[in-house]
């Protein structure tokens, strides 16, 4: 395997210095390239291509948001990092239109390595081609105006509290995805992973969220997609609540493991957006496999590698963002939760399920939901995890929930 290039951004020569010294380790097959200042960062990406660009935020003339804007524009496909101090959150937080991850200053060597080799590999993963230089390039997903709108004007009164919060963001899967990756950043030091939307709010708090909405009010417009035309927003959304629902409501087994498993529910067809915002015929074909794939029609070996692409490109899109791995793996193994790693199907296993009694409950009869649902589900997580008796009865809690047929039809 050939080297991956990272190039490190700063006009500190000696953080500059410090920052190479902490990423030279061997065995990472990374070779570095330092830039002092953001007008030699740009003569060098104008010059090689680079896996990775590791920029400083604060800079003379041209800021980090800067730099890694030109790197969006002429290498789509390379992760791009901010380094921010803890002075700089808010300025951070309005550069996100162009970041993958943010990392704060300073970081420990380690946790830097950690964050950036996890980015790479699911970089590498990818291959080379269309759909990573797709979702590198991804920086924003498109969210209805009226979900700005409804937070900003919850934000500005002083009697809406976290739940409040939680409960707007939990409707919108692009700002929900964007809370977590801003709260998982190590801008913010946290002690450990947060995958759940609540635990993302409260670490936060009220104030740097609004930061967030204003960032994403003012560049959510810079990538105005093109959606496909058969792709309704709306109808996804919905459909995306309804199985963050049945994951929440209905499967998870624990109110500790609801949260997590909601949150992971939500996400886990954000590849939809990417797809058809950026590669629209091939979320047509795509969308007529899975189409297939439900009613129970055989498929080509071709047709069985476009099933997943939505789900690759959710998940690896994730963990580009550096979103926790059991929400990426849960986005990425949504389908066939029993190819996760084995200590992370459990989640992954509670969004399949809760996405096949989606598709079910779109049947008339417990007797025909429960062939639907015997006919979707990944039978060798089922068995494996011991649940195959749980069937009758996650049926007839999901019939009870009263779900919007159009959000059950949905095909996702």
């Amino acid at each position: 395997m050939s080297a991956q290039r990272i190039l490190l951004v700063d006009d500190d020569a000696r953080a500059l210095e410090a920052l190479a010294t902490s990423l030279a380790v061997p065995d990472t097959g990374w070779e570095l390239q330092l830039a002092h200042g953001a007008e030699a960062a740009l003569d060098a990406i104008a010059r090689q291509r680079f896996a990775a660009v590791v920029c400083d935020l604060q800079m003379p003339r041209k800021n980090g948001a800067a730099v890694l804007d030109a790197v969006r524009h002429t290498q789509p496909d390379a992760i791009r990092v901010i380094l921010a101090g803890p002075t700089e959150i808010t300025a951070s937080v309005l550069a996100m239109h162009v970041a993958h991850q943010f990392v704060g200053k300073p970081c420990p060597p380690a946790l830097l390595r950690e964050q950036l080799a996890r980015a790479l590999r699911f970089h590498a993963e990818l291959g080379a081609g269309q759909l990573r230089e797709v979702v590198c390039g991804v920086t924003t997903l498109p969210s209805p105006p009226r979900v700005f709108q409804v937070l900003t004007s919850a934000l500005a009164d002083p009697d809406t509290d976290i739940a409040d919060v939680v409960q707007i963001l939990r409707a919108e899967i692009g700002l929900c995805t964007k809370v977590l990756q801003l709260a998982n950043s190590s801008v913010f030091g946290l002690p450990r992973p947060l995958a759940d939307i609540k635990q993302a709010v409260t670490y936060l708090g009220l104030r740097t969220l609004k930061h967030l909405v204003l960032g994403a009010e003012v560049y959510g417009g810079i990538e105005s997609l093109r959606l496909a035309r058969e792709f309704d927003l709306g109808e996804e959304q919905a459909h995306a609540m309804a199985i963050a629902r049945l994951a929440a409501e209905v499967v998870a087994p624990d109110p500790q493991q609801a949260d997590l498993a909601f949150t992971a529910a939500m996400l886990h067809d954000i590849g939809e957006l990417v797809l058809a915002g950026h590669m629209p015929d091939v979320y047509r074909r795509t969308k007529a496999v899975v189409a297939a794939c439900r009613r129970g029609e055989p498929l080509s070996p071709p047709d069985r590698e476009l099933l997943d692409l939505h789900a690759r490109a959710g998940g690896y899109l994730a963990g580009v963002w550096g979103l926790p791995e059991p929400v990426v793996e849960a986005v990425l193994h949504h389908h066939r939760p029993s190819q996760a790693a084995p200590h992370l199907q459990f989640l992954a296993g509670i969004v399949h399920a809760a996405d096949c009694l989606c598709h079910a409950l779109a049947e008339d009869g417990d007797e025909r939901r429960a062939a639907a649902f015997a006919r979707l589900v990944d039978r060798d997580w089922l068995s494996a995890a011991g649940l195959t008796d749980r069937i009758v009865d996650w049926i007839e809690r999901a019939g009870s929930l009263g779900l919007e047929r159009s959000a059950v039809a949905a095909l996702a």
